[in-house]
């Protein structure tokens, strides 16, 4: 067995790490979608650690799950930094629509604003430890 890595299966890791990547932006986003459609005015068992939090923890939530969601994004698009920007704005704007129908739940400005946010502080984090010298060899490993 060759200690040399073909360039066959060079493309068959990179495929599947690429259908990993897609499968976990995929879930992801399924999940914040999810997360999205609870309703906050009733008691729900097994989620009252959400329900019970202070509106303006809340608020501020949608920064982290929003700079995941842009990092996902990235992993998938690569350097397409303004489809990253546009689909995580697009999907912070459709989730908020959704709340509509949703009871206990009330879209807003500020929601939509702190989802961009959050966007930006994701592509931020990315790009930082992108160049990162300490994770230049698990990049390597990721690709």
């Amino acid at each position: 067995m060759s200690i040399f890595r073909t360039r066959a299966s060079i493309h068959r890791t990179s495929h599947i790490t690429r259908r990993i990547k897609i499968a976990l932006l995929a879930s992801y986003t399924l999940l914040l979608l999810g997360a999205s459609l609870i309703p906050m005015d009733q008691e729900i068992e097994g989620l009252n650690f959400i329900i019970g939090l202070e509106p303006s923890i809340q608020n501020l939530l949608h920064i982290p799950a929003y700079a995941i969601l842009s990092i996902l994004l990235l992993q998938v698009l690569g350097k397409r930094l303004l489809l990253v920007i546009v689909g995580t704005i697009v999907f912070g704007i459709v989730n908020e629509l959704i709340q509509l129908a949703i009871p206990g739940r009330y879209p807003g400005l500020l929601d939509i604003g702190l989802n961009t946010i959050g966007a930006l502080v994701g592509i931020f984090l990315f790009r930082t430890f992108e160049r990162s010298v300490l994770f230049s060899p698990l990049r390597h490993r990721l690709r």
